[in-house]
């Protein structure tokens, strides 16, 4: 079934059939956009994307950039499924494109997709890095930010990591620890804001270096360490699954939480909390900043000479059973 085939079975043009199935026939009687809608439904009619895509420049498909680094991420899986289901409703479609798989020392690549999109949410891509400047440098779309990595000449919706990974590090050593560890598989902002707490405090640093960001490496990774350095008795994660492995390796040496080490993880994902010792954590607000993100790319598709719009949310620190004595 096509439109033409549509407009012949009502007998009006084209034009006035498709304006009606947009929402756009105010200059028709209610009772001809009813009988418009009403044989596209008992017709089945479906529009051909490709076709309106072709007459009207924009295929309704944002393109979602996002570091996965080959492995799952529960973080960007949450992600991902609320940045699907807010675009949706804003009548979008998402095609996610994994960029760490074009990284190779910094070698220009081809851009990692060639399909026609309305726009582009990057999710924690350097825009710092040759690499985004090379994809970037022939695409003339808008381009929102989401998460911790922003460019400061676009739109974005900023995560302050800095802050939140402060108010754990200082909720830890408010509550008594002596030597408060950080878990971690690659530095960021977080590691700044730890260095600066502890050194304010007059502690030294100690980092537990996970091989990735899974659970099973943050286990590992502090088995290793307490073998060669002992355990601190606080420990600082920069995501939940680090701490649920390390939630996991101290089980296995013996140790309790909260009672031997106190544990603090960041995400704020389901699964810290369902721990029989829910595992506190620095809460990430995934829902508002995927929100933020889209209405700030649906306002750049509708006004492309808008304003730069930036916003900063700051995640906050929920105390749980694991960093109480």
């Amino acid at each position: 079934m096509t439109i033409e085939e549509l407009a012949g079975a009502v007998n009006l043009n084209k034009s006035s059939v498709s304006r009606i199935l947009n929402g756009k026939g105010q200059g028709h009687s209610s009772q001809t956009q009813k009988r418009v809608l009403d044989a596209a439904a008992a017709l089945r009619y479906r529009p051909n994307p490709t076709a309106r895509a072709l007459a009207t420049g924009a295929t309704q498909i944002i393109e979602l950039w996002m570091m996965t680094h080959e492995d799952y991420s529960p973080y960007f899986g949450t992600l991902h499924h609320c940045l699907h289901r807010i675009g949706v409703a804003h009548g979008y479609r998402l095609i996610e494109e994994d960029v760490s798989r074009t990284i190779s020392a910094d070698t220009p690549v081809a851009p990692p997709s060639q399909w026609p999109v309305d726009g582009i949410l990057n999710c924690d891509f350097d825009p710092r890095s040759a690499l985004y400047r090379h994809l970037t440098a022939d695409r003339q779309i808008p381009i929102v930010h989401i998460g911790q990595e922003v460019d400061p000449d676009r739109d974005y919706v900023q995560l302050d990591v800095h802050t939140g990974a402060q108010e754990a590090v200082t909720h830890l050593l408010a509550a008594g620890c002596r030597r408060v560890g950080m878990v971690r598989s690659q530095a960021d902002t977080r590691d700044t804001a730890y260095t600066e707490i502890m050194e304010d405090a007059g502690k030294g640093t100690e980092f537990v270096a996970a091989s990735n960001h899974s659970r099973s490496a943050g286990r590992q990774a502090l088995l290793d360490y307490v073998r060669t350095f002992g355990c601190p008795d606080g420990l600082f994660c920069a995501n939940d699954e680090l701490a649920i492995g390390c939630y996991l390796a101290l089980m296995e040496l013996g140790l309790r939480v909260p009672v031997d080490v106190l544990l603090v993880g960041f995400d704020g994902l389901e699964n810290a909390r369902l721990f029989p010792c829910p595992i506190s954590s620095v809460i990430v607000p995934l829902e508002e900043m995927g929100r933020i993100g889209w209405e700030l790319l649906v306002r750049r598709l509708s006004h492309p000479e808008a304003p730069v719009e930036q916003r900063v949310l700051v995640p906050r620190l929920e105390i749980r059973n694991s960093s109480r004595r």
